[in-house]
């Protein structure tokens, strides 16, 4: 069993505490928050982390549909303690896997700007959301890093990295109630100086009821890579420092309040060394031909307030198998338990996956 307990108390200020201008508009007030948190997290048998969070941010809309969110002060401590015999047993095995568990600290800021179509019943529904994230810099200018891992900051490795991502959503309304919905993410990031790879909480992952609905998560990647059940139990989680998803979807009415719909997804995660995972995981120029593919069908009840959702994905295309024998489609064998068992997929979820 895991054990999870937290705090977390905000000031909001209606106005813009900050030494510039940032432009505005008056019929959508900005605000400032200022956020302290704490977590601490038992994975029994193994661990217990201790997170510590600060963070000032501002919040401002230009109109109903762009929105802004900057953060010029964004601090997270983590720390990990009680580990257990078997914990530090593995370690002593597999030592990469005390990479997951050191000291650590993000000093950084990020900026968000998300868009949208005023009109939710127009023809073409249109979202984009756009991330970027930075941490280390400062730090860095005075405590300068000769490699991963080799610069402390209140005794904890300070992390350096920028991260950008976009997610870009396209809806098509094709006749009443009808839609054809698409969706791209990609996310790059770049760990440097004294950092081998991006921070655990801000890795990319992949696969799951919102994500690739063929697999589950912790199954796909990085890259080629089949990650060892140590791996998948003690890491935090299953991540890279780049992504690619896309997801199409035909959504359409059944009887009542019963939608069903459509899918197929692709994508994956990658790292940008061998670190965590080897080469396997790597991002390459052959990228491409690391993609999951999936496909599946939805049944969806729409009661207004809440719409509760079962998608059923089916794997076509395993990237960890063998060099050109990845799509699986000839290997469909539905009168099969055992087939049924690795394959169907069932996610359950609230609300549309995107």
């Amino acid at each position: 069993n895991n054990w999870r307990l937290g705090a977390e108390v905000s000031l909001t200020i209606p106005r813009l505490v900050v030494p510039f201008r940032i432009k505005e508009s008056s019929l959508f007030p900005p605000n400032t928050r200022f956020l302290l948190g704490y977590e601490w997290a038992r994975r029994q048998l193994l661990f217990t982390k201790n997170f510590f969070r600060l963070q000032y941010e501002l919040n401002w809309k230009e109109k109903t549909n762009k929105s802004h969110t900057l953060a010029p002060v964004s601090i997270t401590y983590n720390n990990t303690t009680a580990f257990s015999d078997e914990y530090l047993q593995k370690v002593n095995q597999f030592p990469v896997l005390q990479l997951a568990n050191q000291p650590e600290i993000l000093l950084g800021s990020f900026y968000n700007y998300t868009y949208n179509t005023k009109d939710p019943q127009a023809q073409n529904i249109k979202y984009f959301n756009a991330n970027l994230d930075i941490a280390g810099n400062v730090a860095g200018l005075f405590n300068r890093a000769d490699s991963a891992f080799d610069k402390k900051v209140a005794g904890a490795f300070f992390a350096q990295y920028a991260k950008v991502d976009f997610d870009f959503r396209f809806t098509r309304k094709l006749a009443k109630e009808i839609y054809l919905a698409n969706r791209i993410e990609v996310g790059m990031g770049l760990p440097y100086g004294n950092s081998a790879y991006l921070p655990f909480s801000k890795q990319f992952i992949i696969g799951g009821s919102s994500s690739l609905r063929g697999f589950r998560p912790r199954q796909i990647g990085p890259g080629r890579a089949i990650t060892t059940a140590d791996q998948q139990v003690i890491y935090p989680q299953i991540g890279g420092d780049y992504k690619l998803e896309m997801q199409t979807e035909l959504r359409f009415p059944l009887v009542s309040i019963v939608k069903g719909a459509l899918f197929a997804d692709a994508g994956n995660i990658w790292t940008r060394n061998a670190t965590l995972y080897g080469d396997e995981g790597k991002f390459t120029k052959q990228f491409l031909n690391d993609l999951a593919v999936d496909a599946g069908l939805g049944i969806r009840v729409d009661v207004q307030v809440l719409l509760l959702r079962l998608d059923i994905g089916i794997p076509l295309r395993k990237p960890w198998l063998a060099r050109g024998q990845e799509w699986v489609i000839d290997e469909f064998n539905f009168g099969s338990a055992d087939w049924r068992k690795s394959n169907l997929i069932f996610n359950i979820g609230i609300g549309y996956p995107f």
